[in-house]
């Protein structure tokens, strides 16, 4: 079967929070220039499903050493040092020999969630021609230096790449 990215990270989302499946939503509020809330988006539940919390807490150790040292997307995380995540990897084959017919490649996936303790955000990356999976956990790992850029500057972490560098100055 076939998911979109943002199916994906509401079922990571599901999963490591025990069961209770929310409508997706890209953010949580909508602001005028000025700072002002004009919208706030509010959770909204759409089913619960009874997952035991041992289950969950297998799920989420198994996901944690996908990002830990001797993952595989352990390269892209290893100078995050502020927060424990959790992700899985994936490589997706379009089609056996594809870059020798099509010059194509693999697609490249990774689905995670931040932070391991109580996650907040469940992210989902494709990247079309990415190859491995741990080619997009850099993605996920910068979409979390965005969302906690004021609890991590609060932390004095410094990202890696200098793109996001000049966000948190």
């Amino acid at each position: 079967d076939n998911f979109t990215p943002m199916q994906m990270a509401g079922y990571i989302a599901t999963l490591v929070n025990g069961g209770t499946r929310y409508k997706a939503h890209l953010t949580d509020k909508i602001m005028d220039a000025e700072g002002n809330v004009i919208q706030q988006i509010k959770p909204e539940v759409l089913s619960k499903a009874n997952f035991s919390q041992a289950n969950v807490d297998d799920i989420k150790e198994g996901m944690r050493g996908v990002t830990g040292d001797e993952g595989t997307a352990a390269q892209a995380f290893q100078n995050f040092t502020v927060m424990s995540t959790g992700g899985k990897t994936g490589t997706a084959t379009f089609k056996q020999d594809s870059e020798k017919y099509l010059g194509r490649t693999d697609y490249s996936w990774f689905v995670g969630f931040a932070p391991y303790d109580k996650p907040e955000i469940s992210v989902s990356v494709v990247i079309f021609d990415g190859g491995y999976g741990a080619n997009a956990a850099p993605v996920a790992k910068a979409v979390y230096e965005a969302y906690f850029m004021d609890q991590f500057k609060k932390q004095n972490y410094v990202p890696d790449e200098p793109y996001m560098q000049e966000l948190y100055k």
